[in-house]
């Protein structure tokens, strides 16, 4: 398999002044993605899901072992090439949306875009944004605040948002967690849809056996390592 995600021995550990022992959150882990394939990762609360999104998109690091992704050594980047390693190649999503409170649906989607370390203008960048709201059924709250938007309609501006850099990895953390199932199917099914046309690698942290199942692969979390689940 031609890895795009590469998960080599991860193990990550965390201890505090006064515990005894420390806490093995990854054990030795190993995980390879083939470019453009979905992946759930479920498991219980604690088992680490989050920890790897972390540590493979560079905002934490491991103890030990390494990731690569897309031929990049991520915990060797400068912590310039890391900025825009996240910024460009990885897009983010939340269980909580992070939309900024102050800003338009719009301004929300386009705000990666404005860090740096693209090479879209602004005036690309706007257009960006308004192909993306209307991709994920938004073009008529393009000009709404958060607080006037539905969970669901916070959610896929936040996948707008995420989608804004055209990344090569989605990052998906419990992103239908704080939704009912109704549109919790329906962000699923956006995110499918996405995966498939703009051929990005993505994993998606789930509790949902159901949703997971959906994925191109499902993988579970057990004492820090993973199993495949095959159906």
């Amino acid at each position: 398999m031609n890895s795009f995600i590469d998960v080599k021995n991860l193990t990550k550990v965390y201890s505090s002044t006064g515990e005894e022992f420390p806490s093995v959150v990854l054990n030795d882990l190993s995980l390879q993605v083939s470019k453009g394939r979905s992946v759930g990762l479920i498991g219980p609360s604690g088992s680490g899901k989050s920890t790897l999104l972390n540590i493979i998109s560079g905002l934490d690091d491991p103890t030990s072992g390494e990731v690569w992704v897309d031929e990049n050594q991520v915990h060797q980047l400068s912590p310039i090439e890391a900025a825009s390693f996240r910024n460009q190649t990885i897009g983010f999503i939340f269980q909580a949306h992070h939309l900024l409170p102050a800003l338009t649906a719009h301004q929300n989607v386009m705000v990666p875009a404005l860090a740096g370390h693209g090479k879209m203008s602004a005036d690309e960048s706007r257009d960006r944004a308004n192909q993306l709201l209307e991709q994920v059924g938004l073009s008529e709250r393009a000009n709404h605040m958060p607080s006037q938007l539905s969970g669901g309609e916070r959610q896929r501006v936040a996948v707008a948002r995420a989608l804004i850099n055209q990344p090569k990895v989605l990052l998906a953390d419990e992103p239908t967690g704080a939704l009912d199932k109704k549109n919790a199917d329906s962000l699923m099914d956006m995110l499918i849809k996405l995966n498939e046309e703009f051929e990005c690698t993505m994993l998606v942290v789930t509790h949902s056996q159901e949703q997971a199942n959906r994925l191109d692969e499902v993988w579970s979390f057990q004492d820090g390592k993973l199993s495949a689940i095959i159906p």
